[in-house]
């Protein structure tokens, strides 16, 4: 008996089902993957944005917002901030919380003084 040859059909289906197995989670990964460098690049962002902004305003004392307080600033890395400053109750320290945001990210920050 005389066999030419090649492959079958079925060996044919078996290896495009393990290669497109292989390709999805290959593709998971890379999503996943980008989806992590644009949440960690967001946060750096937004991190070195309000450390800046709070830097600029120091000196000035925080105001008592209970809102977003929106920028105008296209070129800044946040969009709005607010500030809540409230009494620990011990001594006269007081707790002072700068909140800033982006999109539908947000960063903190809580100082004493």
């Amino acid at each position: 008996m005389n066999r030419e040859k090649g492959f079958t059909l079925l060996e044919v289906l078996i290896t495009l089902v393990v290669f497109a197995t292989v390709s999805i989670g290959i593709f998971s990964l890379l999503n996943q993957s980008l989806f992590t460098y644009d949440y960690a690049r967001d946060k750096l962002l937004m991190t070195l944005g309000s450390t800046k902004y709070i830097y600029i305003n120091w000196n000035l004392p925080p105001e008592e917002t209970w809102g977003w307080k929106y920028l105008n600033d296209k070129n800044s890395y946040i969009q709005a901030y607010r500030v809540n400053k409230s009494p620990t109750g011990i001594y006269n320290i007081i707790r002072v919380k700068w909140d800033f945001k982006k999109d539908n990210s947000i960063i903190s920050y809580v100082f004493y003084y």
